[in-house]
Parts: structure tokens; C-alpha cells; sequence
């Protein structure tokens, strides 16, 4: 956030979950001026909020991408925040109907992650389908260039997601109950250069030494393997 500040440049941002509108008002007398704030919500009542002229509420379900096209039309943002039920399947859902509208640089901020651990809400720890296991594989996918291309234990379908979302993204970071994407200056057409070669092993082997030898130490136990994972 603060190199947008910093910038004092107008700012495009849009939050999920309105409640409030608390955090819509701090947006908009802390960014520049000039800067456009847009809210989503599905409670009818926050259409009524008392707000400035720099900001606009839709009432609509932010999982929805026609209703997300027939509010915005082609509208792209700096800063989506989506701060909205918590619970883990919209929180999946917004992020897949949303982050397209990312623009180039900008970042997109998940609040209140700690709900993805309760199972009231939709989680639990390490269960599929809750929001930080989501998120986890952005991860992934911002490594996707490097997967090795013989490895069949990665299905087929999920290798092609992840290498498009990982075209487009630059960072992930976590923090306590937050996580934080940021998208490229544009879409990237070529992996970037690894920094460590990769040389296929045999299976097994984990580390190549020197004169083709394999190393392998647990704790003060030492084997060495004979020549077997020189490539």
C-alpha cells in the first residue's frame, strides 16, 4: 500500500464487504486525490451509506462475474481488497472472478485468513478447498515455470492453471491472517532463467557431489551412495 501513497498518484481501488463503511471513509480521505474507491456488498442497506463524491457502492454478489461485467463493464483496479464473508468458497470464487480485474502492478490483499481454519466457516487446517490451502498453490504456481517436465504426479489440467496464474503474478506474501498477490507489469511469455541448474536425477537421489557421488547425512549418520544420479 504505501508505494501507492507514496506516488501521490489517484488510486483505483475496490473493496469487498462493506458492512459499515468504515474502512471506505478511511480510504477515502488517506489516498491522493483524484483517487476512485469502489465498494461491493450484498446487504441492500450500505447502497444508503453516507459517502463522498469519490466513492460508488454495487450491491452484488463479487463471486459473480456477469454481475461483476454489468456494474464495472471493463473497469480494472490498482488495489482490490476483498474483505467480505470469509467464509473459504467465496473467498476462492472472488479471487476467480476478480483478480482479472487486477491492473498491471497492483495488488490484491485477502483480510481475516484465520477464518479458513474454522470449520464453521467453511475450513480447517490443511482441509482441500479452504482459502490458505487456495492460496498455498499460488505458490505453486508462481514456481511453475520450473516444474520438471517429466513429473507425472501433477495433473495435466492443474499444471496449465498454474502456469497461467503464474504468467501473472510476481509475489505472494503472507502475513497473520493476510495474504498479499501482486501482479506483474504484464503478462510474462517466457519463464524467467533459473539460477540453479537442473539436472535430472535417477530416482532416489537427492544430491549430486562431486565426481558423480551422492551424498545423503541424517543427523551423525553419513552414507555415501556410489555413482548411481550423475544424470
Amino acid at each position: 500500500m504505501a508505494p501507492f501513497l507514496a506516488a501521490g498518484k489517484p488510486v483505483r481501488l475496490l473493496e469487498i464487504g462493506i458492512a459499515a463503511g468504515g474502512s471506505l471513509a478511511i480510504w477515502e480521505a488517506l489516498l491522493p486525490p483524484g483517487s476512485r474507491i469502489t465498494g461491493i456488498d450484498i446487504h441492500p442497506a450500505c447502497a444508503v451509506l453516507p459517502f463522498g463524491p469519490a466513492v460508488d457502492v454495487h450491491i452484488l454478489d463479487a463471486s459473480d462475474p456477469a454481475a461483476l461485467d454489468a456494474a464495472l463493464g471493463d473497469a480494472v483496479f490498482d488495489i482490490i481488497i476483498d474483505d467480505g464473508s470469509h467464509r473459504s468458497e467465496h473467498v476462492i470464487a472472488t479471487f476467480g472472478a476478480c483478480f482479472r480485474r487486477l491492473a498491471p502492478r497492483g495488488i490484491y490483499i485477502v483480510e481475516d485468513l484465520h477464518a479458513s481454519y474454522w470449520p464453521d466457516w467453511g475450513g480447517r487446517y490443511r482441509a482441500p478447498g479452504s482459502s490458505i490451502e487456495f492460496l498455498k498453490t499460488l505458490v505453486d504456481a508462481l514456481h511453475a515455470d520450473h516444474f520438471a517436465p517429466w513429473d507425472t504426479g501433477i495433473p495435466e489440467d492443474e499444471r496449465a492453471r498454474l502456469v497461467v496464474q503464474g504468467a501473472e503474478i510476481t509475489r505472494v506474501t503472507f502475513h497473520d491472517s493476510i495474504a498479499v498477490i501482486e501482479r506483474g507489469s504484464d503478462t510474462r511469455s517466457a519463464p524467467y532463467p533459473p539460477r540453479l541448474k537442473r539436472r535430472r536425477s535417477r530416482p532416489g537421489c537427492d544430491f549430486t557431489g562431486p565426481r558423480g557421488r551422492i551424498a545423503r547425512g541424517i543427523g551423525r549418520h553419513r552414507r555415501v551412495l556410489g555413482p548411481r544420479g550423475a544424470g
